[in-house]
């Protein structure tokens, strides 16, 4: 950033002789000192590269991550109508089956009910046959 853009002036400075020489330092101290800034300035553009590949790992990461994520949920959107769905229809199978247990239930009362009228019939029958039988037999006991 800033900080190596001032180093490298520094260096650029350094190499046209015009700053330090006039800091009234010796040809060898100079030189040290230029050494140590081109190594910091090749350190920070090492760091900063570094970083920066760092950035962009995690960045393609968070991308990845992303698109993981929007399939998830395409996926558990797709699950969910077919739940929707399956419920639905067992609503409606349960709502038949109940419309159909209601109609066998009045099938069921209405059947019972022809039982006591054939029951009924049958004993009024069963009441009549005795009457003739007892009308037949006195008529023979008469003859």
């Amino acid at each position: 950033g800033k900080m190596i853009d001032t180093m490298r002036k520094m260096v650029e400075q350094k190499e046209s002789g015009s700053v330090m020489s006039s800091q009234g330092k010796n040809n060898d101290a100079v030189e040290d000192d230029f050494v140590r800034l081109q190594r910091m300035i090749n350190d920070l553009e090492g760091q900063s590269s570094s970083q920066e590949n760092v950035i962009e790992l995690l960045r393609a990461e968070m991308v990845n991550l992303l698109v993981a994520k929007r399939m998830v949920e395409e996926k558990l959107m797709v699950e969910l109508e077919q739940r929707d769905v399956a419920i639905s229809n067992l609503k409606s199978l349960c709502k038949e089956r109940a419309d159909e247990s209601s109609f066998l239930e009045d099938e069921i009362e209405k059947l019972r009910a022809e039982n006591v009228r054939l029951r009924v019939r049958s004993q009024m029958l069963e009441e009549e046959n005795v009457e003739l039988e007892t009308k037949i037999s006195l008529r023979y006991d008469i003859l």
